[in-house]
C-alpha cells in the first residue's frame, strides 16, 4: 500500500492516515511518501514497514551509525539533527495537549549540541562474550564517546551478561553476572561547572557530555536565586539535587536505587551542600 507521511509521534514513528485507519511507519519523516505493507493491526492503528520510498522527505539525511540497519536504538538517524529537534518539540507540544489537555503556545527552550560521540554512558548486552546491543555485538557506535568505542572492543566478558560502563573519559564498568552478582571496576569523577560527581558506570547520569553545564544552568535559572523547597523526582546520584541544596532552604531528592542514595549523599558531602 502507499502511503504518505504526515508526521511523526512519540517514539519516532511515522503517522499516515487511510481509509482503513492510522498507520505507523518506523524510520519514516513527515513528506515521505513510500510503499509499505502491514506488519500488524491493532483495533484502533496499525503498524507497516517500508518496502520502498518513492518520494523522499526534504528532512532525510543518509545514516551514519554502523549499526542503524540492525539495532533500534539509531532510529532517528534518517533525519538531519536539526529536523529532529523540531519533530521533538512538537511531540512535546502534542503530548502536553493530548494527555494534559494544555495547549501551550510559548517558548520551549532548546537545549542542543553535537549528535555524534556525546554518550558518556552505556548498557550493553553480552553475548558469547562480546558487547553489543539487543539484536548483537557491536564493534562501535556513533552517539558513544570514543574511550567507549575503544571500551567495547577491549572487552571479552563471557561470564556477565550485561555490562555498564562510564567514561569520565576513564572507563569504569559495572559486570552483571549470570548468577546476579556484581562486579564494579571502581567509580569515576566527572567535573561538571565547578561540581565533582563520583559515580560507578550502574548508577544513572546525565549521558550527554556536551550538555551537562547546559542542563545545570537551565535547572538553576528556572528555580531562581533562593528557592525554598524543592522536591526532585529520579534524583540518581544528586546531579541536580547537589547544586540546588546550595541555594534551596530544602531539597527533598527522591531515588529508588539504594547505590544511587549512597553516591548521592556522597556527592552532596563532596561538593560542600547543604
Amino acid at each position: 500500500m502507499q502511503l504518505t507521511i504526515e508526521k511523526l509521534v512519540y517514539g519516532g514513528d511515522g503517522l499516515a492516515r487511510t481509509e482503513r485507519g492510522v498507520v505507523f511507519v518506523p524510520r519514516t519523516a513527515a513528506g515521505d511518501v513510500v510503499e509499505a505493507e502491514i506488519v500488524e493491526t491493532k483495533k484502533d492503528y496499525a503498524t507497516a514497514r517500508i518496502t520502498k520510498i518513492l518520494e523522499q522527505s526534504p528532512d532525510r539525511q543518509e545514516p551514519y551509525c554502523p549499526n542503524y540497519e540492525t539495532e533500534g536504538c539509531c532510529h532517528w538517524q534518517h533525519i538531519n539533527y536539526a529536523k529532529q529537534v523540531d519533530y521533538k518539540e512538537a511531540i512535546i507540544r502534542e503530548s502536553l495537549k493530548r494527555l494534559g489537555r494544555l495547549e501551550w503556545n510559548g517558548e520551549i527552550n532548546r537545549v542542543t549540541g553535537p549528535d555524534r560521540n556525546y554518550r558518556l554512558r552505556a548498557t550493553f548486552h553480552v553475548m558469547n562474550g562480546r558487547l553489543g546491543f539487543v539484536n548483537g555485538p557491536i564493534r562501535e557506535c556513533a552517539s558513544l564517546v570514543p574511550e567507549l568505542n575503544q571500551f567495547i572492543s577491549s572487552v571479552h566478558a563471557p561470564g556477565a551478561r550485561e555490562v555498564h560502563a562510564l567514561s569520565a573519559p576513564e572507563v569504569v564498568a559495572t559486570f552483571i553476572l549470570h548468577d546476579g552478582s556484581v562486579q564494579r571496576s571502581g567509580r569515576a569523577t566527572i567535573h561538571v561547572d565547578g561540581l565533582q560527581y563520583r559515580v560507578t558506570a550502574d548508577t544513572f547520569f546525565q549521558a550527554n557530555r556536551f550538555l551537562l553545564t547546559s542542563f545545570l544552568n537551565e535547572v538553576m535559572e528556572q528555580v531562581g536565586t533562593a528557592p525554598g523547597h524543592v522536591l526532585e523526582l529520579y534524583a540518581g546520584a544528586g546531579f541536580f539535587s547537589v547544586p540546588l541544596a546550595r541555594v534551596a532552604k530544602e531539597v527533598i531528592a527522591i531515588e529508588s536505587s539504594r547505590p544511587a542514595v549512597r553516591q548521592a549523599r556522597e556527592n552532596a558531602t563532596l561538593n560542600a551542600a547543604r
